[in-house]
């Protein structure tokens, strides 16, 4: 989805190196519909391309089969579960929620609330693996409300999972998407940053650092992921012929002052 800041970054890593070892780039959305990303494979396999990077609308096991089957050169990047057939690049999905869930626990947190899309993505399910990890080793679990794609249901899902109850005393949004639900849905009850509830993404953006008051965030290793995944592939492409490896890489976590502890 070419609308996410996050793919943005990463596609500019590759071309950066695509560039510089004689490549050209070619970038194209799946718009997160698996029929258009078994079409956009089509098209590779027919435009006999040297190598793919694939961002996979799901586990990528469907993906790596079109990929193979076609004898398409492959790296999969940021959803992507380890596979057989191809070298996989992804944030530590589970080790950077953690590291929220200890922040929030340590502020005094315990209702909190995780927001993701679907449990079906591998890195939404690492992320709140992640974090309940952490919270259940010191006796707490979050909620949480999975609110799909659809931007314009987003909303709504969220508010019923609000309204359900107990009010959540910090929410953490496990894509970028969901934060900017999260914010409407503060702004609509009135509540107030970080007195009233502490809110956290997972996916940093520069204007989170410039918000009045800052929001917390997960920064993925964007351009790492991007460079790593095309020194990949141009390994691949020159003969490599190792067995697949997958790399998690490390992810930072900015507080910026904005975890407050829970309201009296």
């Amino acid at each position: 989805d070419f609308e996410n800041p996050f793919f943005g970054g990463v596609i500019a890593a590759l071309e950066s190196v695509a560039e510089r070892e004689g490549f050209a780039l070619v970038a194209m959305s799946s718009w997160e519909d698996p029929a258009r990303e078994a079409e956009l494979i089509g098209r590779m396999r027919d435009w006999r391309v040297a190598g793919v990077v694939i961002a996979p609308t799901d586990d990528g096991a469907r993906a790596a089969a079109l990929l193979q089957g076609f004898g398409l050169e492959a790296t999969l990047i940021d959803r992507a579960a380890p596979n057989a057939a191809f070298d996989t690049v992804r944030a530590d999905d589970e080790t950077a929620a953690g590291a929220v869930a200890d922040s929030l626990l340590d502020a005094g947190h315990r209702r909190v609330l995780l927001v993701g899309s679907t449990p079906d993505l591998p890195n939404i399910a690492a992320r709140v693996a992640g974090f309940q990890a952490r919270a259940a080793a010191r006796g707490m679990e979050a909620s949480v409300a999975f609110c799909g794609l659809d931007k314009a249901s987003m909303g709504p899902l969220l508010a019923a999972q609000i309204d359900a109850g107990p009010q959540p005393t910090a929410i953490f949004s496990l894509y970028l998407p969901g934060l900017m639900a999260m914010l409407a849905e503060a702004r609509r009850r009135g509540w107030r940053r970080p007195q009233d509830v502490t809110l956290v993404s997972f996916d940093d953006a520069d204007w989170m650092a410039l918000a009045d008051p800052p929001i917390a965030a997960v920064g993925q290793p964007v351009r790492a992921m991007g460079l790593e995944a095309m020194r990949l592939l141009m390994a691949r492409i020159r003969g490599d012929k190792a067995a697949p490896r997958a790399h998690a890489l490390p992810c930072r976590f900015e507080t910026r002052g904005a975890i407050a502890p829970p309201p009296d």
